[in-house]
């Protein structure tokens, strides 16, 4: 690449542009280009910058990487409207890319709503891609979209944009809560539905956030007061320490009366016909003994998802005699015994797919080797699996699995196992 100082002027930017495309287009390859331009700015250490240098510097490369941040929002939302992420088997692109790049899956999503965002408004779009605009303010402006007013939001473009291009910021977070403010207050259209959130933080510990509607907040609210230890002299905890005593003394309640913590499992019937008992009994081996399943509450199965409900769940067999009448009604037994359930649950803590990051007490457990054929029922033969995850491997049985030393290792159709891309390999 030609010579370059990072603390040269924007006229330097425009002709070190040119070269960069020029440069591209002979190698076909941008990200050659990317690279070559990063390492310029770590062969200079900031340390040896004037003030008056890393002041202008810092700025102008926030500005770059916000110009990265809108490319990578562009290229994210087309990997989600191509559904790219089934390719690796994961249920969303933020489940995907989190796997995939470290990231949160609230980044992703922030990501795939600013490209949203950016072809609503295009003139703060182009904006955006170019460095006018922040991607604190597009994302500012993507959090104000309430269903059914994008048209009325597509209306304010022209003063979203002023204040986003003098870099006003408060300005921008005031105007983008007034106007959810307002179009949530039309009655034209339903109140936008309740959303709850629980996310992790450090140290071990979780927030809570959300939004409900009145008479949700009503309900929750009278919950907790009812639950809410009275201030006392004796007592110096907070109202808010209070509340969260509250919540979590309900909660407990609620288990202890409810599940008790255990998932409930799925109740299945296994109807044989005499016949294709006696050839499945008989010594030639001959069928395989399995007729029609059908669910306690939802009716025949599909053959295809046979197997992943026999991993986990209670079985009763019914035997039907020439005339269809049941001849013998077997005793119910459940897969996987809730202690042995409990011991996978606190040996696995999650589902085992590569990336997934669904929580024990959701999963199912599956037969490594299938219950069907002959797979113990021990701790040593399964391993958890999100309902998505289970249904998928039984339905893709091109996709093959190992489950060495109580590790599940997945392996794609072509035999590549499944795992995130090695940075080091990307970044070179």
């Amino acid at each position: 690449m030609a010579e370059f100082n990072p603390t040269q002027g924007d006229e330097i930017d425009e002709s070190m542009m040119d070269h960069a495309r020029t440069m591209a287009a002979q190698i076909g390859d941008p990200f050659a280009v990317l690279r070559a331009a990063i390492e310029q700015f770590t062969a200079v250490p900031s340390e040896s910058l004037t003030d008056v240098c890393l002041s202008a510097d810092v700025i102008r490369l926030r500005a770059q990487i916000g110009r990265l941040e809108a490319i990578f929002a562009e290229y994210t939302l087309g990997s989600h409207r191509r559904g790219l992420c089934g390719h690796d088997a994961m249920r969303s692109t933020p489940a995907w890319l989190a796997w995939q790049t470290g990231l949160a899956r609230g980044q992703v999503r922030r990501a795939i709503d600013t490209a949203e965002l950016a072809e609503l408004l295009p003139t703060i779009g182009a904006a955006w891609r170019d460095g006018r605009v922040s991607t604190n303010a597009m994302e500012a402006i993507a959090a104000a979209r309430v269903p059914g007013h994008d048209e009325k939001l597509a209306a304010c473009e022209d003063e979203f944009y002023d204040l986003a291009r003098r870099g006003d910021h408060k300005g921008v977070r005031r105007a983008a809560e007034a106007f959810k403010h307002l179009a949530r207050a039309d009655g034209t259209i339903p109140i936008e539905p309740d959303g709850f959130r629980l996310s992790k933080v450090l140290n071990g510990r979780s927030t809570i956030s959300g939004e409900l509607s009145g008479d949700a907040a009503e309900t929750v609210t009278t919950a907790v007061n009812a639950f809410m230890d009275p201030p006392s002299e004796t007592d110096d905890r907070t109202p808010a320490q209070r509340r969260a005593d509250a919540l979590v003394r309900i909660c407990q309640i609620a288990l202890h009366q409810g599940a008790k913590g255990v998932r409930a499992v799925a109740n299945v019937t296994v109807t044989v016909d005499w016949a294709t008992f006696t050839r499945s009994s008989s010594s030639s081996g001959s069928g395989s003994g399995l007729g029609v399943m059908d669910g306690q509450y939802t009716g025949p199965i599909d053959r295809r998802d046979i197997e992943r409900l026999l991993c986990d769940s209670t079985i009763s067999r019914v035997i039907m005699g020439p005339d269809s009448k049941p001849l013998d009604v077997g005793r119910s037994q459940r897969a996987f015994t809730d202690p042995q359930r409990n011991a996978i649950i606190a040996r696995d803590q999650g589902c085992g797919w590569a990336g997934c990051e669904i929580p024990g007490g959701w999963c199912e457990v599956h037969h490594h080797t299938h219950w069907e054929h002959g797979g113990p029922t021990c701790i040593e033969n399964g391993c958890l699996l999100c309902p998505y995850h289970h249904r998928f491997l039984h339905r893709h049985p091109n996709w093959t699995t190992t489950f060495h030393n109580q590790i599940l290792r997945i392996y794609r159709p072509d035999g590549r196992e499944l795992a995130p891309e090695p940075w080091n390999t990307l970044a070179a």
